[in-house]
């Protein structure tokens, strides 16, 4: 009898792994939990495999963390002396500087290749990393970001003072960084994952993910929080219009990263009132009035918050007084220039560029992003209302509207506009197609829906590995170099090689790409499932 059980014991022991394998794989939240993998291992990546100074602005972002660190939010006005700059970006830089309080320990200082924060290989695309040294020189106490609102820099600053050095610190923080966009990729998806259609309902947001999105979430600059945070604003805003009502954690959730987006940079609360445009664009005001109604009391916070935060930071611009240089161009002179600034210079950079935007990916990458780009709205735009046509088309007119108005109030400052500012237009494209489709999935034939999901993950995949791979070669041996840097480690390499954060990178991509296609078609069926449309209403059971 006791050999019996106790056969029977090791039989049940023998078989728990097993069990619990068996259960994950059915769990209801595995699709969003493997595109959660797929950020955090690459975004890993991302934050370590890169040398100190390898990220465009980064160090003016550490020095305000580190302010912030000290309680210091504001500093005092100072001058930016460290980079030869045109008479128009020395008063644009000056205007925004700060000097501020830092802890010694971790505070950072010049490379020892002079005064300069820029680095020794920074532009110089042939150049590896291997010509830098550890920060050594001079205390570096003055950040042109100093207007920045402070709440981006509240857990990468206190991330990095237990560091040892400069170097560990801007490290640390970069995690920091990366962990906050994290958890606020994980509230999206959470929010915006349908259990009938998980891998339509995160269509969108994973073809939103570029790498110029992963990239600047695991760096030390505020534009990441700001890129994260206006996909998920916005793929929340059309997920609270839909036509099943949305519990009251959901516009709690949407209040939270209404907040960090509208608080992420000086003027990005206008985001806020962009990811509620989206939501009008696509479904009607009367659709957004009638959610919100639907919405009780945890709406009327949601607007409450919203509100207080576009207040606050119109408030904080006003006291640290930030202002733009001004326009000297009329309009009819930016219209032109400014088209040509999107589609020439905006959708590179928007896509995938790292560094200081010498590292960028072969461009048969750049025409396969594309491509799956023009697709999902190939497809939308076929299967959508007449409404839902018409929605991108309006959002492309507030894209060029928008690059145009920036361009006319920077220019004078004389520094080139950035794609990376109008991230959030940028990714609500995929956003809208990807609600579209979902709303719209019974028009599709049975073959496409698995196979649209398929195709974006792995092409989102794929390209993501890729320019991993790139900004190491750029790194390890420059861009001309040889890619066996991956095997012999080249003139530069991260701790531990280029092997674990192969096997990171490669571990990513795969468990993203598998659980799309093994999983993204959904298991649930709501045979008399019901969803209205402007103008039609569709059966499921059909």
């Amino acid at each position: 009898m006791s050999v019996t059980r106790e056969s029977a014991r090791c039989a049940e022991l023998t078989s728990l792994p097993r069990s619990l394998l068996t259960r994950a794989l059915k769990h209801p939240l595995l699709v969003p939990a493997c595109v959660l993998a797929f950020f955090a291992l690459l975004g890993v990546v991302w934050a370590l495999a890169r040398p100190y100074g390898a990220s465009v602005d980064e160090e003016a972002h550490y020095v305000r963390a580190l302010g912030v660190s000290t309680g210091d939010l504001i500093g005092e006005p100072d001058t930016w002396r460290y980079n030869p700059l045109t008479p128009a970006q020395q008063r644009t830089i000056d205007a925004a500087t700060r000097r501020v309080d830092l802890p010694p320990r971790v505070a950072a200082r010049h490379l020892p290749s002079g005064e300069s924060l820029i680095t020794c290989f920074a532009v110089r695309t042939t150049d590896s990393a291997s010509c830098i040294g550890p920060p050594t020189g001079r205390v570096v106490d003055r950040t042109y970001v100093g207007i920045y609102p402070p709440v981006p820099y509240v857990v990468p600053g206190l991330a990095a003072r237990p560091a040892d050095g400069p170097g560990g610190g801007l490290l640390l923080a970069r995690l920091a960084s990366g962990i906050v966009c994290t958890v606020v990729l994980a509230l999206c998806l959470l929010g915006v994952h349908d259990r009938a259609a998980p891998g339509l309902s995160l269509l969108g947001v994973i073809v939103a993910l570029s790498p110029t999105v992963l990239y600047f979430s695991w760096s030390m600059n505020a534009n990441g929080l700001e890129m994260v945070a206006g996909i998920a604003f916005v793929a929340l805003c059309l997920r609270l219009v839909r036509e099943a009502p949305a519990p009251g954690w959901l516009w709690s959730v949407t209040a939270l990263v209404g907040f960090l987006l509208g608080t992420s940079r000086p003027l990005a609360f206008v985001w806020v009132f962009f990811g509620v445009w989206v939501a009008v664009l696509l479904h009607g005001p009367s659709s957004v009035v009638r959610a919100a109604r639907r919405g009780g009391r945890p709406a009327a916070l949601m607007i409450a918050v919203l509100a207080a935060t576009v207040l606050a930071v119109v408030v904080w611009n006003f006291l640290v007084n930030a202002r733009t240089p001004g326009g000297v161009a009329a309009w009819s002179e930016l219209v032109k220039p400014g088209l040509r600034q999107v589609l020439e210079g905006f959708l590179p950079e928007q896509i995938a560029v790292s560094g200081w935007g010498e590292t960028v990916l072969p461009e048969r990458l750049y025409l396969v992003w594309k491509v799956v780009f023009v697709g999902l709205g190939a497809v939308a735009f076929a299967v959508g209302t007449w409404r839902q046509r018409l929605a991108p088309f309006v959002l492309l007119v507030t894209y060029l509207a928008g690059v145009v108005l920036l361009t006319r109030v920077t220019q004078a400052g004389g520094f080139p506009m950035g794609g990376r500012y109008f991230q959030p237009i940028f990714t609500a494209f995929p956003l809208v197609w990807g609600e579209v489709i979902l709303a719209n999935r019974h028009r599709l034939a049975g073959w496409l829906r698995p196979g649209l999901v398929a195709v974006c993950a792995a092409v989102v995949a794929v390209v993501n590995g890729a320019a991993l791979l790139a900004n190491g070669r750029r790194y390890s041996v420059g861009t001309d170099g040889a890619w066996s840097y991956l095997v012999d480690g080249g003139l530069w390499a991260p701790p531990g090689g280029w092997l674990p954060w192969v096997v990171l990178t490669v571990t990513g991509m795969v468990v993203l790409v598998v659980a799309f296609v093994a999983y993204g078609e959904g298991t649930t069926r709501r045979p008399h499932d019901r969803m209205r449309h402007t103008g039609a209403t569709l059966d499921v059971a059909r």
